[in-house]
């Protein structure tokens, strides 16, 4: 996704944002079994940035550790662009080192692979897009919550609120495990502690995502291609209008072709590759679902990976609508299936398949995933029931599923907000019942391979939210 890694066009139109007059306090409530002393706060910031200990003009030190303790009267935030509050258990994230603005993952060598941490992602600069946002995409490993707050009170009403609907990490965890296969695969260890749950996109296979597995991608793209009914895509960049059609073929190419009604410019065909090889690994294309980050060929070009442009529209919005189940479904639309905008008239729509809307209709659905298909992003649809987090990249791709963003400079119900309280719920032993085993915390050799792959999600997680939709 980075987020609030916002999208490119609003990254860039922060850069011409004068740095927000009033500042947006950030405070911490610990809710957790663990002590002041024993959460670790680190933070991060991939662009202009003026962030402040509470109270205080001293500003918050990029990539090294704070206590909660040392932060008790939290942050002031002035700008803050590309950010992140990283936060861990029982011990801190050590400080990159000098020089390298490297941030903490998952793979062997990285910062914090063998310690539980999660993150929140954020963009402030007092504009009504700035955001704030969970992301549980490339793993979970607290219960992190987002509360909107004036004078004290909390905010109520759309995006004013985001986390993890009353769920403890026992219940999320145990849910996520029965989600993967092999079960005890996703689960990270260290010891006897619980490190984190690997997520989709940098373990997409674990999530009933092999080609043999009757649920995977691959047997999705399959049933697509048998059925040979072309996904129509229709949508706006930045006011640029496109129109396009989507088929499988022989070859497990998704092959889109321009239809008339698309505005000039852009490419007359974008060819999806039936998988793709990058860093020495091959990516099938039902993983590069999973991972959110499609590569193509533009009449008949090289193979890029995903632009912030028109074409990378249009290969989002395939790749949303496959994550979501969308594509081929049987499910017919209901009156009750549509949240309208003012002025579209739904009437058409009922008694449609979800498979003969187009991807523009399917922004009007308020249901996904196993409510209409029985092939979706398995992972992404365990992620949406218990959360408000990104359980994808294109999370945010259907408004009506989830909340998923908090809005940090909007007016909301009761006003604009002066504060973002980040809650901290977590326990000690939050493993299932009589669980043992698990993998290591630094991953397996088989594993290291989809994480180069997955590693270039970082650039495209920066074009979740803004793309003409």
């Amino acid at each position: 996704m980075i987020r609030p890694f916002l999208a490119f066009c609003l990254l860039l139109g922060s850069l011409f944002t004068l740095r927000a007059q009033d500042p947006l306090h950030i405070s911490f409530s610990n809710l957790s079994e663990f002590n002041t002393g024993e959460v670790y706060l680190w933070f991060v910031a991939n662009g202009a940035y003026d962030l402040r200990i509470g109270g205080t003009d001293t500003q918050v030190e990029l990539r090294r550790p704070y206590t909660l303790s040392e932060l008790s009267n939290g942050l002031d935030a002035r700008q803050v662009v590309g950010g992140r509050v990283y936060i861990s258990l029982e011990a801190p994230l050590p400080a990159a080192p000098e020089g390298q603005p490297v941030d903490p993952g998952t793979a062997p060598g990285d910062i914090g692979a063998n310690i539980r941490h999660d993150f929140i992602e954020f963009t402030y600069n007092g504009n009504p897009g700035d955001v704030a946002d969970l992301t549980s995409m490339d793993q979970f490993a607290i219960p992190l919550s987002l509360q909107l707050k004036k004078g004290g009170t909390a905010l109520t009403g759309p995006n004013t609120s985001a986390g993890w609907k009353g769920n403890t990490d026992a219940q999320i965890i145990e849910s996520l495990f029965h989600s993967a296969a092999p079960e005890d695969h996703v689960i990270v260890t260290q010891g006897n502690r619980f490190i984190r749950v690997k997520g989709a996109t940098k373990s997409p296979s674990l999530y009933h995502n092999t080609p043999e597995d009757g649920q995977s991608m691959t047997a999705y793209l399959q049933t697509i291609r048998n059925a040979g009914t072309p996904l129509v895509i229709k949508g706006d960049f930045l006011g640029q209008s496109y129109h396009y059609q989507a088929v499988i073929d022989a070859g497990g190419n998704y092959v889109i072709t321009r239809q008339p009604g698309s505005d000039p410019g852009g490419p007359e065909t974008i060819l999806v590759p039936a998988s793709y090889t990058e860093g020495g690994t091959t990516v099938s294309l039902a993983e590069a679902i999973y991972l959110s980050n499609p590569h193509y060929h533009l009449d008949g070009g090289p193979l890029i990976q995903t632009q912030n442009d028109l074409a990378g529209s249009v290969a989002r919005d395939l790749f949303a609508a496959l994550n979501l189940g969308y594509v081929n479904s049987a499910h017919v639309v209901e009156e009750g299936n549509l949240v309208l905008p003012a002025g579209v008239d739904g009437t058409g729509l009922i008694g449609k398949t979800i498979g003969q809307l187009t991807t523009e209709e399917m922004h009007y659905l308020n249901l996904a995933f196993d409510d209409v298909n029985s092939f979706y992003n398995i992972y992404a649809n365990t992620i949406r029931h218990l959360s408000d987090s990104y359980g994808y990249a294109y999370s945010d791709w259907n408004p009506h599923l989830s909340k998923v963003a908090v809005e940090l400079a909007a007016e909301h119900e009761g006003g604009r907000a002066d504060e973002l309280e980040i809650i901290i719920s977590a326990s000690r032993s939050p493993l299932p019942p009589g669980f043992s085993g698990g993998v290591p915390a630094i991953p397996e050799p088989s594993t290291v391979a989809l994480l180069i792959a997955a590693a270039g999600l970082w650039g495209a997680r920066r074009l979740r939210r803004g793309q003409g939709q």
